[in-house]
């Protein structure tokens, strides 16, 4: 499955080719999104960036967030349970030439991703999503923050 979007309904009406496309499968992660100026957002995050979806109510955020990961997972969800986001928060960051960050080679435009057990960064780089680096750390692990 994939979402499609076009500068106006007469351009999807008259079949011209999408604005943009994004096969779901491929998606690093869907989740809800807090924002400052819209209420209801979804976010679907690629490989290389991150496009939201406004929606009108928290009842229509729902229902889309629901089909979109079924979409994702398609029949990997378990019977009678609502699918679920591989991670409940995702922020893009750069981590900067300092500490430990530094003495690791952890350096650069990362996705901080968190669930409720561990906190992970996964390396931007524009290499294939196999080879990018992965650092998971367990929250139990984690002193502070800043």
């Amino acid at each position: 499955a994939r979402l499609e979007y076009y500068d106006s309904e007469k351009r999807w009406r008259s079949h011209h080719s999408p604005k943009r496309s994004i096969a779901l499968k491929t998606c690093f992660n869907i989740n809800r999104r807090t924002d400052t100026k819209h209420k209801n957002v979804i976010a679907l995050y690629t490989k290389d960036d991150c496009f939201c979806l406004v929606l009108e109510t928290e009842e229509e955020l729902e229902e889309w967030l629901n089909s979109l990961l079924s979409l994702q997972h398609g029949e990997d969800v378990p019977d009678g349970e609502p699918p679920k986001p591989t991670f409940e928060h995702v922020w893009q960051v750069t981590v900067q030439k300092k500490g430990l960050g530094n003495s690791r080679h952890i350096l650069g435009p990362y996705l901080l991703c968190l669930t409720d057990k561990t906190l992970s960064l996964v390396s931007k780089s524009q290499e294939e999503k196999a080879n990018r680096d992965t650092y998971e750390f367990g929250l139990m692990c984690i002193r502070r923050c800043g």
